[in-house]
């Protein structure tokens, strides 16, 4: 993990985002749920301040002018309503970056035709209004090579455009002007890169610390801590619900302590991967699988019965005993299985079904004990494919 994140620049390319299009894609989703609703109340911050200015539009020409004003402000700011309630439902990222993008140009457009319209006096009051421009675009959720292009636009846009509007202005005034709009764009889209990198990084950060608190880092399955929360959630549901149920398979691995003193602890690992790995293609994608200590596994069954989750316990057992390991090595495990019942706490599941996995090792080992103590839910069921 630490080399992961030392060596940024192997997941982060120069315009700030992850060389992997589809965490990129991941990253962006991410995002967006956590920026949405600041990036929509923005909108419409802007867009009611931009409406509100048309008060000072009032004094300044005829009152044909500040007709015409008022309903490019009102147009801007129907825009950015319409925004704030796009933005909540639009699932599309492109859709949606590109209308978060249009809306800085969109406005500073409306401000420039505003200004011009007026034959508005001094540059410098006039430059300081897109330099807030500029600034704002900043707190959208840019890359900040965008920024740069959005800003670029508007500065030049804004020159461009000024000699023609603001009026009693010198050369050297404008020069001055553009100097100061291109350093706040290099500044901007510098804020900006450092920004996108820390971000993704702090989203690596926080998808391996969640990765950590969930997953077994030797195995890859999950946790001990993860599958006592699951199993608590599925024992609510079940409870209120009477036609959910599910099973619990408890496995351990027969004699591990001699296959350490055989082959080494690092054998002893790489036969817990391996023999994890085997296990995976035993079970569906909608199982849970987690490591329960040491050599112990735990596999919750949702939806299966005793009988079910008996005779996929009997596959995985034949599956590992026929399985040659990579260290060369032959393996046995033993297996219990207890399916839930209703109101019964996850400890007294896992109880049964740890019950029956001594009960298999008493027995002989390399087995498969079913609880039939207790009457299971809908004991009888299709085989699994």
């Amino acid at each position: 993990m630490k080399l992961q994140l030392l060596n940024k620049q192997k997941n982060i390319n120069f315009f700030g985002a992850f060389r992997q299009k589809e965490r990129e894609e991941r990253y962006f989703k991410y995002a967006r749920n956590k920026s949405t609703d600041f990036v929509r109340i923005a909108i419409l911050f802007f867009g009611v301040v931009f409406f509100l200015i048309a008060i000072f539009d009032y004094g300044y020409n005829e009152y044909s002018d500040f007709v015409r004003s008022l309903i490019v402000r009102s147009s801007v700011l129907l825009i950015s309503l319409a925004l704030f309630i796009a933005l909540k439902y639009i699932k599309t990222s492109r859709l949606y970056y590109a209308s978060v993008m249009l809306f800085p140009i969109l406005l500073t457009s409306s401000y420039i035709y505003i200004l011009a319209m007026q034959k508005a006096q001094g540059l410098a009051y006039q430059s300081i209004a897109i330099i807030i421009v500029l600034f704002s675009v900043t707190i959208l959720p840019f890359l900040w090579i965008h920024v740069f292009a959005i800003n670029t636009f508007i500065s030049v846009f804004f020159i461009a455009l000024s000699r023609t509007y603001i009026v009693n202005t010198r050369l050297t005034d404008y020069i001055e002007i553009a100097i100061y709009l291109f350093i706040v764009v290099l500044f901007t889209s510098m804020i900006k890169r450092k920004e996108n990198i820390n971000r993704r990084e702090g989203y690596l950060w926080e998808n391996q610390l969640r990765v950590q608190s969930t997953v077994d880092t030797l195995t890859g399955c999950y946790n001990r801590l993860w599958i006592d929360t699951k199993m608590e959630e599925f024992s609510l549901f079940r409870d209120s619900d009477p036609n959910s149920h599910f099973s619990l398979i408890m496995f351990d691995i027969d004699n591990f302590k001699k296959v350490n003193d055989a082959y080494g602890h690092l054998a002893g690992d790489k036969i817990l991967v391996e023999c994890s790995s085997l296990v995976r293609t035993y079970i569906r994608p909608s199982d849970y699988y987690a490591r329960w200590g040491g050599e112990e596994f735990i596999i919750l069954l949702p939806l299966k019965t005793l009988d079910e989750g008996y005779r996929i316990a009997e596959r995985i057992r034949r599956g590992i005993e026929e399985h040659t390991f990579s260290t060369g090595s032959h393996i046995t495990c033993s297996f219990g299985v207890a399916a839930s019942r209703p109101q019964e706490s996850a400890e007294s599941l896992v109880r049964r079904a740890d019950d029956m996995l001594y009960l298999a090792k008493r027995n002989g080992k390399n087995r498969v004990e079913k609880d039939t103590s207790v009457p299971a839910l809908l004991t009888s069921g299709a085989e699994i494919a």
